[in-house]
């Protein structure tokens, strides 16, 4: 089984610093970025579960 989270980030009135912060510790935390616009991030990240007993390989 494959577990697929993403996570989709909006600027609106946050400056362009901090939201550049945010899209870096998303990055820190293994999100990987799938679409981005100077106002907009997309981060996707991916584990497989290989039994029932939820032991992750990555």
């Amino acid at each position: 089984m494959v577990i697929t989270e993403t996570i989709e980030i909006f600027r609106e009135d946050t400056s362009i610093e901090k939201f550049k912060k945010e899209i870096e510790l998303l990055k820190s935390a293994g999100y990987k970025i799938v679409e981005e616009t100077n106002d907009y991030v997309s981060f996707c990240q991916s584990t497989t579960i290989v039994d029932s007993d939820f032991k992750f390989i990555h």
